[in-house]
């Protein structure tokens, strides 16, 4: 999700993504430079959140595509 305001698909935001299970700071060049923390949920689950600024949404879809196919 954009951070602030709408945003043409054509234009660098900034993007934060969370997922369930824990992704290793080692993959942020993979995931365009994208800072990678790992946190523990209330269930005692853990959970990575992904945030930084990608040039456009074809360098989001990239990132999303290779998390679906991990």
């Amino acid at each position: 999700r954009p951070t602030a305001g709408r945003h043409a698909f054509d234009e660098p935001a900034t993007y934060q993504i969370q997922i369930e299970g824990v992704l290793l700071p080692v993959w942020s060049a993979r995931m365009e430079g994208m800072e990678i923390v790992v946190t523990v949920a209330d269930d005692g689950s853990p959970v990575t959140t992904l945030t930084g600024h990608l040039s456009d949404q074809a360098a989001l879809a990239g990132i999303l595509s290779q998390l679906y196919s991990m």
